[in-house]
């Protein structure tokens, strides 16, 4: 996380929703794990800890969201090693 810090992709270093570049948001998930949802496209994501995201998650209509994996994150998407930047 510190390296997109650094980059200026994310304005914190901690595992947090946090404003991103161009008007996005960006959702870090390095923990925790990933579910595909019920409908095709949709994703389940359970974080560990006491961190709440979803309600920033739901002021941000119409914002896009980039997505930050872990290597600590339950995921097929997940890396081996480090973070994935999944955004354009």
């Amino acid at each position: 996380m510190y390296c997109a810090y650094r980059d200026g992709m994310v304005t914190s270093t901690d595992e947090i929703v946090a404003p991103g570049q161009h008007n996005s948001l960006v959702l870090p998930m390095l923990t925790g794990m990933e579910q595909d949802g019920p409908s095709v496209g949709l994703t389940k994501f359970i974080m560990k800890g006491s961190h709440i995201p979803h309600i920033k998650l739901m002021t941000c209509e119409g914002k896009p969201i980039h997505v930050i994996r872990g290597y600590d994150l339950d995921s097929k998407y997940a890396p081996l090693f480090g973070i994935r930047y999944d955004g354009k």
